[in-house]
């Protein structure tokens, strides 16, 4: 068993019991319920009003599981409250970093009453959370009645209606520190920051025949089509039969169709039409509808009572990937994903709208999004919103050679939860399941078998989530099709680093010239993306580079920002000829972030409209002929028009035009 000093646990229960409503904003949040109508009620559980209390106790530290390589694996239990000696404390909840001061912080339990009506004891009560603790627990007056070992990062939902009563009941809450019975989760640090209540949370109530989900699906080509997927479940006693009504706010759009439900029987009802006079939503145009479903009831003592309703915000549009010509392609035109990677804290709307416009100036249209601890639902709310693009990269950890077999049916359940929560989201063009997780970035396994029977398990999951959502691909991130140099399963092929910058300026034409990266494979059979180039420092070559292009002032603040603006853009032009569908350098959002460069950085590294001569050498010399092709791009997401006028000058004059 490991404990703490009983003096630095208390040091770090007033630490982090210090913190004031000023100071964290996460205290003052409102739940995200965007679904909400009249027919529902929300109980917020947390925030200004709401009494708490906490104490704490330890993880105690079981079983020791050997695997591949490095890996140990333990499994940890919670100590429980000791009831008579626990010592309890007022505390606010949420709090971004309630738990988090130290890894070793160890378990806390939070416990208040709420007062419940009557009509609100009748009906289906939920307990929600928008982020919480890696494992947790929920007693209702004293019965336990969620456990989870496991949790996700996105919203976890719990039917808690046997457990409550009319009048006063008793909610206490466990999260732990650990992974609870399988640790193998661990992965990037910012889990560390993922201890407690650090997001709303609240009850629901909702009638006993509810919608459970809604999912928009729209077709583009080769018609304007609309899908809706409603799950319905019936958690009352007798057999009931409910009219499933759509409708679009503001338009003409209505469908309907009836579901008769057995006691706890649950079923997904399919709705679908044609609407040619949808607008469509593009990164040039985001606009947003509104969809309302609701359950009607032929039964006369239903007649007047609130029947489930449930609203959804979506936006009109297409997303291809198969037979068009290794293209990615959004409302039947082939785009370039020209993005970003961030893990922003979402809550801050207006710091991310300013961050989305800025980028957005140098040419970027939407960001790889980490999903371990951050808020990806009220980031692609802002997103939708804005027209900004978003893939996700799923939280998986670092080498799936040490992931235990519990692993696998747990990633499967946050990804599920993931497409859940965010699957209405139009800013979500790929479903990203990892990053560097298997293959070669595997883990230090006894040999490659290990890696590749993961790859596979990998694949199988891939195909899961296509069959869940087939109107998005899904990727890997770095690891090609999840195989070591031949054809795989992935239908986005998806490099990191594929060549290195002292190629210049050939390093960025590897693709359009029929090249391959370092993992050795190339076809032009899917689509390709870059996920991750030019990191800073990740090259020393870089470095080199900047030197033959600006001789010592490479190490300099501006000569390096120089050679880096001609790097850039040199890698930029070859992506743009060769077609890619994505393309990610890691050399923007850090400066940004640091505050250190924003005025001398001002240019547009991945513009949308560029001009390039396709040949090498672009110099020419007096008395010769030579021929060299212009190439124009637009990678906006509108026609553009353009007028091309040609000069030559010498010596800063113009002798031609």
């Amino acid at each position: 068993m490991k404990f703490m000093r009983p003096a630095a646990l208390a040091l770090m229960l007033l630490q982090t019991l210090g913190v004031s409503a000023a100071e964290d904003p996460v205290w003052t949040m409102k739940p995200r319920t965007p679904w909400l109508t009249p027919a529902r009620e929300v109980m917020n559980l947390g925030g200004p009003g709401s009494e708490w209390k906490a104490t704490f106790t330890h993880s105690v530290q079981g079983e020791f599981i050997k695997m591949a390589g490095d890996a140990k694996i333990h499994r940890w239990s919670d100590e429980p409250v000791d009831e008579a000696k626990a010592k309890w404390v007022p505390v606010k909840l949420p709090q971004k970093r309630f738990q988090a001061t130290d890894w070793k912080l160890g378990v806390g339990y939070y416990e208040r009453t709420v007062t419940l009506t009557k009509e609100q004891a009748a009906r289906n009560v939920r307990i929600s959370f928008e982020q919480i603790g890696l494992h947790y627990r929920v007693w209702v007056n004293g019965q336990l009645a969620v456990d989870v070992p496991l949790g996700s990062s996105f919203l976890e939902q719990h039917d808690i209606s046997a457990f409550v009563k009319a009048g006063e009941n008793t909610i206490r809450i466990s999260c732990g520190d650990k992974m609870g019975d399988d640790n193998s989760w661990i992965d990037w640090p910012l889990n560390g920051c993922r201890h407690g209540i650090v997001r709303p949370f609240y009850l629901e109530f909702r009638d006993k025949v509810a919608i459970e989900k809604v999912m928009v699906r729209t077709q583009v080509t080769p018609e304007k089509v609309m899908a809706v997927s409603v799950c319905v479940t019936n958690m009352t006693n007798a057999s009931v039969v409910r009219e499933v009504k759509v409708r679009v706010e503001g338009e003409q759009w209505t469908a309907t169709s009836s579901v008769t439900l057995k006691p706890g029987e649950g079923k997904v009802v399919e709705l679908k039409k044609p609407w040619p006079e949808a607008r469509l939503w593009s990164p040039a145009d985001p606009f947003l509808y509104n969809l309302i479903v609701s359950l009607d009831s032929n039964t006369p003592e239903l007649q007047n009572s609130k029947t489930d309703s449930y609203r959804v915000r979506f936006g009109f549009r297409e997303v291809r990937w198969i037979g068009t010509d290794h293209r990615a392609v959004l409302n039947g035109k082939p785009f370039m994903m020209l993005r970003n990677t961030t893990a922003p804290i979402a809550y801050d709307r207006d710091k991310n709208r300013t961050l989305i416009n800025r980028l957005k100036s140098r040419g970027v249209v939407g960001y790889r999004y980490f999903t371990e601890d951050t808020d990806l639902a009220r980031f692609c709310d802002l997103c939708d919103e804005e027209g900004f693009l978003v893939v996700t990269a799923a939280s998986s950890g670092w080498g799936a050679g040490f992931k235990t077999e519990a692993f696998w049916p747990r990633w499967k359940r946050m990804l599920g939860k993931m497409m859940d929560q965010c699957g209405n989201s139009p800013a979500i063009i790929c479903w990203g399941l990892s990053n560097e997780f298997g293959t070669v970035y595997g883990g230090k396994g006894p040999d490659g078998k290990k890696n590749m029977a993961n790859a596979t398990k990998q694949g199988k999951m891939g195909e899961w989530v296509q069959a869940y959502d087939p109107t998005r691909p899904w990727v890997c991130h770095g690891e090609v099709e999840l195989r070591w140099g031949e054809e795989g399963p992935m239908p986005i092929r998806s490099l990191h680093y594929p060549v290195p910058a002292w190629m210049l300026p050939h390093a960025g034409r590897w693709y359009a010239e029929g090249g391959h990266g370092w993992q050795g494979v190339f076809t032009n059979a899917k689509p390709v993306c870059v996920s991750e180039d030019l990191y800073h420092g990740f090259h020393e070559s870089q470095t080199a580079v900047a030197k033959a292009k600006v001789g010592d002032r490479a190490y300099t603040l501006d000569g390096y920002i120089a050679a880096l603006r001609d790097c850039v853009r040199s890698y930029c032009e070859g992506y743009y000829l060769g077609g890619l569908a994505g393309w990610n350098p890691w050399c923007f959002y850090e400066q940004d972030e640091k505050d250190l460069i924003h005025d001398d950085f001002e240019f547009s590294p991945m513009p949308h409209f560029l001009l390039m001569l396709k040949e090498f050498p672009r110099n020419v010399t007096g008395g010769t002929t030579v021929t060299r092709t212009l190439a124009a791009f637009n990678r906006w997401f509108a026609p553009a028009g353009a007028t091309l006028e040609r000069s030559v000058r010498v010596n800063g004059k113009t002798v031609s035009r």
